[in-house]
């Protein structure tokens, strides 16, 4: 590979808004679980996301809210009214909080656009994720992501079986785990061809307008599922490339740092905090410094070798 672009110009933006959770994943670091941060101030995250969306990017924006288990936060439904029109936002959940909770969060935000629920297979309740998807999906789009733990690859098969056959009207992936050092797991030909072949389409409604769906690699269009094919393959080395950090991706951590990125790159080349009033993004390319690029929304950023 020499190039990789998005389909087109929007900008993804996510916020681990705090490393609070009730799960305790074997495969997790503790850094996002281990509930130091604390909650998020509301004031100063509507200030922040004011500011993008005035100063940096008015443009049509996907938003994700990820953790920890960002439902945890009390005034998540607060702030989900707060937004811009522009924002669309998915939740990256667990799935674990009740129904009443999810049809309130749904009714209440008429721009959540997708709920992306984890499975983790140490802990989910497959019925309750069942009664949630079928109470929410007519309200937004539903992935589910089934977490590909060798400890209980089991129950991946399993679970896939189960969901598809409730004839739910969502989107069901088989998501690779990494290793605390970045690397997939190591899997059987067997369980690879599961991985990268298994996918469940139940729901169709397309995207926002101006949000990237797709990647172009070397000028061919490829659908955003082949990032997982990138990762499983451990083609995700991208280091010395150009990455246009900033422009079409932000990273918020839940201490309140705002980067370009998840790696460490764009941890090094940091912008600020979301608490400082005269933060500054900026957008200009760096080069990659950073082995391997393991974040799938990372992956389609802007990024071109410096000899195309």
């Amino acid at each position: 590979m020499k190039s990789i672009y998005p389909d087109n110009y929007g900008m993804d933006i996510e916020w681990v808004l705090s490393n609070v959770c009730n799960y305790q994943c074997n495969y997790c670091n503790e850094d996002l679980f281990g509930g130091k941060s604390g909650q998020p101030d509301l004031d100063a995250a509507v200030r922040f996301f004011e500011y993008i969306h005035k100063e940096v990017n008015s443009s049509p924006k996907m938003l994700t809210l990820t953790g920890g288990e960002p439902t945890m936060w009390p005034k998540l439904p607060n702030f989900l009214q707060s937004l811009d029109e522009s924002y669309y936002v998915t939740i990256a959940t667990n799935g674990s909080r009740t129904l009443k909770y999810w049809n309130k969060i749904a009714d209440d935000m008429n721009r959540l656009t997708h709920l992306a629920v984890s499975l983790h297979l140490e802990y989910v309740d497959i019925e309750h994720i069942i009664d949630v998807c079928k109470t929410i999906q007519d309200k937004c789009t539903i992935t589910l992501l089934i977490l590909a733990d060798t400890k209980y690859w089991h129950l991946v098969e399993e679970y896939y079986n189960r969901l598809t056959e409730s004839d739910l009207r969502v989107n069901i992936n088989i998501k690779p785990v990494r290793d605390p050092f970045g690397m997939s797991y190591e899997y059987t030909d067997e369980q690879r061809d599961f991985i990268s072949n298994t996918r469940y389409r139940g729901c169709k409604t397309p995207p926002p307008k101006g949000i990237p769906t797709n990647i172009i690699v070397d000028g061919e269009e490829k659908p955003f599922s082949y990032t997982r094919e990138i990762l499983i393959d451990n083609k995700h080395n991208f280091k010395g490339w150009n990455c246009q950090l900033g422009k079409t991706r932000l990273v918020i951590w839940h201490n309140g740092q705002v980067r370009g990125a998840m790696c460490k790159t764009a941890n090094d080349n940091a912008y600020g905090y979301m608490y400082d009033k005269d933060i500054k993004i900026d957008i200009d390319p760096i080069k990659c410094d950073t082995d391997f690029c393991n974040c799938l929304l990372d992956i389609r950023i802007p990024k071109w070798k410096q000899d195309v």
